[in-house]
């Protein structure tokens, strides 16, 4: 694992033998990592399922988490969210788990899906902000405004500098038909993390007012 932190082809190499001599899981798991740092995501899954497979029950759940966010980085959100729904089936009330599988069930557009597991999220851990914030989203794409606001006011009640509430509610006081607000609320994103992708699509929306103003 020293090897693939700081020299992946190496770590890969080093795993790939030690796997041919000895079909160690850990090996398959290391040769994973190795595969993943080099941004291989679909092969480093493949190894990381069998990895799965291969452990006992109780040690299973944080390998398909592992899983789950390599079929993310490959693309692949469908595959990613049924194995976090295996997972979720061992170990159902990890927080962690229903925010990854709320993330990709919203890349999949199941955004009613996605409410349920941050519902969940929201009750194992009322204090985790970034929970309303992904629920504000997901209330805001079916069509829910007053219940993003909701959330996204209880997010910046207390986390006033919170860039992601202030992105989250500029949308939504766009959307509802109040355009200043939201351009207030998206100068002060760009203002707090303008390297961020918040800061990035705050200044995006800036801009396309600015262009629809100057037309």
């Amino acid at each position: 694992m020293q090897a693939v932190q700081s020299q992946p082809e190496e770590g890969l190499r080093q795993a790939t033998q030690w796997h041919e001599e000895s079909g160690s899981l850990a090996a398959r798991h290391c040769a994973a990592a190795a595969l993943g740092a080099l941004g291989r995501f679909a092969e480093a899954a493949e190894h990381q399922r069998a990895v799965a497979d291969g452990v006992e029950e109780q040690s299973r759940a944080p390998v398909l988490a592992e899983l789950g966010w390599l079929w993310m980085l490959a693309g692949e959100a469908e595959r990613a969210e049924a194995v976090q729904s295996e997972a979720l089936a061992l170990r159902p009330d990890d927080i962690e788990l229903r925010l990854d599988r709320a993330i990709a069930r919203a890349e999949l557009r199941r955004w009613w899906d996605a409410i349920d597991d941050l519902n969940h999220a929201h009750e194992l851990a009322p204090e985790r902000s970034e929970v309303l914030v992904l629920r504000a989203e997901a209330y805001r794409r079916v069509e829910a405004p007053e219940l993003a606001l909701d959330d996204l006011e209880r997010v910046l009640a207390l986390e006033p500098e919170n860039a992601e509430a202030l992105m989250q509610r500029g949308l939504v006081r766009f959307e509802m038909g109040d355009p200043e607000a939201a351009r207030q609320d998206w100068h002060r994103v760009v203002e707090l993390a303008p390297e961020s992708e918040a800061g990035a699509a705050a200044r995006q929306n800036l801009q396309q007012m600015e262009q629809q103003d100057g037309g």
